[in-house]
C-alpha cells in the first residue's frame, strides 16, 4: 500500500479548543496500537509507523507516544497541556499537536486519564507514555472582511479610513503583531496586489504601510485600517490578496486569507472593449474589429460592448456615418443593463439611458425608462462625433457632440447631467429605428486616439 500520513484521511474542518501554542515534543516517537477495538484497519505511515482507524463514517485516528528519552521540559509541557483549563483541561478540550515525524500538525484530545500514572512516575521511573485521539488535521485558516470588502473604489484609497480585517482559525496571532518589527512588516508585505502598476497598490499602499496601521484586536483578530494614499492612481481594477505568514501565526504556518478583495478604478479603462457580436440583434451587422455597426431600413437592432461596469468614471465616442434621413430614433447611444432588450432603443427601461439625434427632426432627445424628453442640444445626424461621459457612483452621464457637452453640462464639475439615476452593472450600447436609409456608426472606446479630449478623470 502506499505510504500517507493521517492528514491524507481528514477533512480539515474541525476548530480546535485551544489555539494559543502547539504541544511540541521533538524527542518522542509515534506508534499505533492496533486492534484496541474490533474492526480497526492496520495503516502504515511511515515505514515503521502504525495507526489505526475506526470504521465508521469519520476517520478517528488514535495514537501512542513514546519517549525515546525522558526531559523534564517534556514532562513540564504534558502536565501544563492536560492541567490547565484552557489548553487540554484534562480530557474535556482539544489543542493542536505537532507530529515529530509527518510535518503535520492536528487537532487532538488526551485519550486516556493520564494524570494519576505521569505524577505516580514522574521523577521516579520516568514514564513510557500516553495516547491521543486525533480529531482532524489542523487546516490554519484566514478570513478577510471588513468595510475593503464593500465596492471599494480608487477614491476610497485616496481618502484613507477602510478596513481590512483578518481573522484567524485554529491559531493566534503572534503576540507582537501590530508593534514596530519584521514580523508586522512581513504581514504588510504579504498584502499583495497581482497587478503592478508603478502608482498603484504595491507601490502606494503596501509600500507605505506601517505598524500604526494594524492592530492586534485579539488572539484571533488584526485590524488594519489604511491610512490615505493621496498618490494611488490606477487605471485598471486591481485585485489583492493576504498572505499571512508564519512568523505572524502561532502554530507556525503560512495562511492565505479569503476571500481576496478589489480595488475599482475610478477612470474607466474601456480600451479593450468593442461591440459584443454574441449580445447584439440578428439583423445588426459588425464589422472593423466589431467597433463598425451597420443597420439597415426599417428594422430596431442594439447591441452590447463586451465589457461592463458597476462603479466609477467612463468615457467613448462615436462616429456617425450612413444615409439616415427620417424622422425617427435614427441612432441612439447610450448605456443599459443585461436585461435591456436589444429590440428596443436604449432608454426603453429604467435601466436603460439614451440620447438620440431624432432623425428629421430640430432638436436631439434623450431616454430612460421609455420617456422620451428633449435634451436641449441640437439634433445630430451623419459625420459628427458623439461624446459619452458618465460617473456610475453619482449616478450621472453626459452627452456632447463635436466638443462641447449639451445643456451646459460639465462632467469634472458634475454639474448638469442629462441623467441623475445611474445604477447597477452597465453597458455601453448603441440601437437603431429608422424608415429609410442605412445606419452606420463606429465606436473608440479608448484603442485609438480621440477626436476630442476626455474630461479629466473619465477615461485613463
Amino acid at each position: 500500500m502506499s505510504v500517507k500520513d493521517m492528514a491524507d484521511y481528514l477533512p480539515g474542518t474541525a476548530i480546535a479548543d485551544y489555539v494559543g501554542s502547539v504541544m511540541d515534543i521533538p524527542s518522542q516517537e509515534v506508534i499505533g496500537e492496533p486492534g484496541r477495538f474490533p474492526g480497526q484497519k492496520r495503516h502504515v505511515t511511515d515505514g515503521s509507523t502504525y495507526l489505526t482507524t475506526t470504521p465508521n463514517t469519520q476517520q478517528v485516528f488514535e495514537v501512542s507516544l513514546k519517549f525515546k528519552n525522558k526531559r523534564d521540559s517534556d514532562v513540564g509541557t504534558l502536565l501544563d497541556f492536560f492541567h490547565d483549563t484552557a489548553k487540554g483541561m484534562g480530557m474535556a478540550r482539544s489543542f493542536i499537536w505537532q507530529h515529530p515525524t509527518d510535518g503535520n500538525q492536528y487537532i487532538v484530545k488526551f485519550k486516556e486519564r493520564i494524570l494519576e500514572r505521569l505524577i505516580k512516575f514522574v521523577g521516579v521511573q520516568g514514564f513510557s507514555g500516553f495516547d491521543l485521539l486525533v480529531i482532524d488535521v489542523a487546516t490554519v485558516q484566514a478570513t478577510l472582511t471588513g468595510t475593503v470588502t464593500v465596492t471599494t473604489n480608487e477614491t476610497d484609497i485616496v481618502a484613507g479610513g477602510k478596513t481590512v480585517i483578518l481573522t484567524l482559525v485554529n491559531a493566534q496571532w503572534d503576540a507582537t503583531v501590530g508593534a514596530d518589527n519584521a514580523i508586522t512588516t512581513a504581514l504588510i508585505n504579504g498584502i499583495t496586489s497581482a497587478e503592478s502598476e508603478g502608482t498603484g497598490w504595491n507601490a502606494e499602499v503596501r509600500d507605505n504601510m506601517t505598524f500604526a496601521e494594524v492592530t492586534r484586536t485579539s488572539d484571533t483578530i488584526v485590524t488594519i485600517i489604511l491610512a490615505a494614499e493621496a498618490a494611488y492612481d490606477i487605471t485598471a481594477d486591481e485585485t489583492i490578496t493576504a498572505t499571512i505568514p508564519a512568523t505572524a501565526i502561532s502554530t507556525g504556518v503560512v495562511a492565505v486569507a479569503t476571500p481576496t478583495f478589489g480595488v475599482l478604478s475610478t477612470a474607466r479603462d474601456l480600451s479593450a472593449f468593442t461591440w459584443n457580436p454574441a449580445d447584439k440583434s440578428v439583423s445588426l451587422g459588425l464589422s472593423n474589429g466589431n467597433l463598425t455597426a451597420t443597420v439597415g431600413t426599417g428594422v430596431k437592432a442594439g447591441v452590447r460592448a463586451t465589457g461592463s461596469f458597476l462603479s466609477g468614471k467612463f468615457y467613448f465616442e462615436i462616429t456617425t456615418g450612413g444615409t439616415d434621413t427620417s424622422a425617427s430614433e435614427g441612432r441612439v447611444i447610450g448605456v443599459m443593463d443585461s436585461t435591456h432588450p436589444l429590440d428596443q432603443n436604449v432608454g426603453f427601461t429604467a435601466l436603460g439611458w439614451g440620447f438620440s439625434e431624432d432623425g428629421g427632426g430640430s432638436e436631439a432627445r434623450k431616454k430612460n425608462n421609455n420617456n422620451i424628453e428633449q435634451a436641449g442640444a441640437p439634433k445630430w445626424d451623419t459625420g459628427i462625433v458623439v461624446r459619452v461621459a458618465g460617473d456610475v457612483d453619482a449616478g450621472k452621464i453626459w452627452w456632447g457632440t463635436q466638443g462641447t457637452w449639451h445643456n451646459s453640462g460639465d462632467p469634472v464639475a458634475g454639474t448638469n447631467p442629462a441623467y441623475s439615476n445611474l445604477s447597477g452593472t452597465l453597458f455601453p450600447a448603441f440601437s437603431s429605428f429608422h424608415n429609410s436609409g442605412t445606419i452606420i456608426i463606429t465606436v473608440n472606446f479608448g484603442a485609438s486616439p480621440w477626436a476630442d479630449t476626455p474630461p479629466t478623470g473619465f477615461a485613463p
